[in-house]
């Protein structure tokens, strides 16, 4: 947001252009980890940020959710992040843009601590339970494979499930 605020659009084009690059993925300023306060104020600044990036041609966004749990059980975290979710795409929607979630896989992360959705089985559950449209996965090889992931769990993905891959 800072760097397109600096340059403008005009200038972000112009960069882009002069690099033969088109703008693909882009994060979120919203922080959904934090307290409902702090949620909600992010939230209703990203309808400004979402319509200036897809006035330059950026149509999805992405995160990634901790695999483990800090301060919740894993229902108040697991319906959190549910009604969080569903909140953004509900803001990215009339925009067009897409958003996907990233879990992560290794065990050596959440060795010792509450797990929380590491791998695809629970990301789409995640997915599933918001109801959103335009949410998806961030499909990373790396996390598919030190999540166990199997090729069966790659067989119930289509387009509309990966917004994103991420190929290591």
């Amino acid at each position: 947001m800072a760097e397109i605020e600096r340059l403008g659009l005009e200038g972000v084009r112009s960069l882009l252009s002069a690099n033969h690059l088109l703008p693909a993925v882009t994060g979120l300023p919203v922080n959904f980890r934090e307290d409902e306060a702090t949620f909600r104020s992010d939230l209703a600044k990203l309808p400004e940020f979402v319509r200036m990036l897809t006035d330059i041609g950026c149509t999805r966004a992405a995160t990634w959710i901790l695999p483990f749990l800090q301060k919740m059980t894993y229902e108040e975290a697991f319906e959190q992040l549910r009604s969080r979710t569903a909140a953004i795409c509900e803001v990215l929607e009339p925009f067009g843009m897409r958003y996907g979630l990233e879990y992560v896989g290794p065990q050596t992360l959440r060795a010792g601590k509450p797990e929380f959705i590491y791998n695809q089985k629970g990301m789409l559950e995640l997915i599933k339970a918001t109801g959103a449209k335009n949410l998806g996965l961030l499909l990373d090889c790396f996390h598919w494979y030190t999540s166990h992931g199997t090729v069966q769990d790659l067989d119930q993905l289509n387009d509309d499930l990966v917004v994103l891959v991420h190929v290591n």
